[in-house]
């Protein structure tokens, strides 16, 4: 009796050694994709995870998702692992960083994947699929409480804490160079005309945009001013910087001129976005309401601050090459 259980326990360990390893349920390879984020912001970089699970045996031939993506670009591959499960199963992640540069929801489509078994023969696997992703605009919904263009910059040491015998100094230093000054005016007895001030261009443009924001927009005048205002304040503007001729120029001009000097897209259609937001309160007596209408300087606030913080200069197109994210 112990040697017929002991010839039985023999059989089956050496069936399992000579038997294949275990299979999916599902298949030899299996996709799944995992987003980290389903709702962001207009031109916001966010996660695509791709694991790719397949027997041994099994060779990934191809995995492209660009293309692949409904309303979403892919950007680039952030990271590739690979690594073995303790069933024999192989697993293989790629993170890829993707965005969306039009507003509104997009079904993600299944991501397919082809492969190869041991004998030769061609397969493929997809993902599920069915992933609802939405992307916000920059410009809100006109409800949201208006923020500052860039956070307050941390006091590193406590302010100097003057004496009041400096700062008499300082006074009577001051009112003497006054002085000084207008007895030499008066002895040379002949004008000197002042120096002309010319502004730079963020300059400029940041003093005309200060004053439009202090605006009370009370009356249907003062909000046709105020947007007609900031129109011709971002069409000057980028016809110093950039030399579109944007002040002669429809929104949809403007923006298919900068894109075809190296603008980004996204970057390109928030400008067109914000000219067409002024023709239509100028032209069509479109009238929001007044926290909505005081973006409209916030924005152009904002163009002008990353145009002017020389992160990167327009460059002519090259062939038709693409656009640089970082135009600005």
């Amino acid at each position: 009796m112990t040697a017929r259980v002991l010839m039985t326990v023999m059989l089956v360990t050496l069936a399992a050694l000579l038997l294949p390893g275990p299979t999916s349920a599902e298949g030899p390879v299996t996709v799944e994709a995992v987003l980290n984020q389903t709702t962001f912001r207009l031109g916001d970089p966010i996660e695509l995870r791709l694991v790719i699970s397949y027997q041994r045996g099994v060779t990934i031939d191809s995995l492209d998702p660009a293309g692949k993506l409904g309303g979403l670009e892919l950007l680039q591959l952030k990271e590739r692992t690979a690594g073995w499960q303790l069933d024999g199963t192989q697993t293989l992640t790629l993170v890829y960083s993707v965005s969306g540069y039009i507003p509104g929801q997009y079904q993600l489509p299944p991501i397919s994947v082809s492969f190869s078994m041991a004998d030769g023969q061609p397969g493929t696997a997809a993902t599920s699929g069915g992933v609802v992703v939405e992307v916000q605009s920059v410009l809100g919904n006109g409800n949201e409480p208006f923020r500052d263009i860039k956070p307050p910059l941390p006091i590193e040491r406590e302010p100097v804490a003057w004496s009041r015998n400096a700062a008499a100094a300082a006074l009577v230093l001051a009112v003497s160079l006054l002085l000084v000054l207008a007895g030499r005016r008066l002895l040379r007895r002949r004008f000197v005309p002042a120096a002309a001030i010319t502004l730079n261009a963020e300059d400029e443009a940041g003093a005309q945009l200060a004053r439009l924001g202090a605006m009370a927009l009370t009356t249907p005048e003062e909000f046709q001013e105020y947007y007609g205002g900031v129109s011709r304040c971002v069409r000057r503007y980028l016809d110093r910087r950039y030399e579109l001729s944007a002040a002669t120029s429809t929104s949809r001009e403007v923006r298919v001129a900068m894109e075809s000097r190296g603008l980004h897209p996204w970057q390109a259609r928030i400008i067109s976005d914000l000219l067409d937001e002024c023709d239509a309160a100028r032209w069509a007596h479109y009238q929001p309401d007044i926290p909505r209408a005081r973006r409209a300087v916030t924005i152009a606030f904002e163009i002008v601050d990353l145009a002017g913080g020389g992160r990167a200069e327009l460059s002519e197109p090259v062939g038709g090459g693409t656009a640089r994210k970082d135009a600005f």
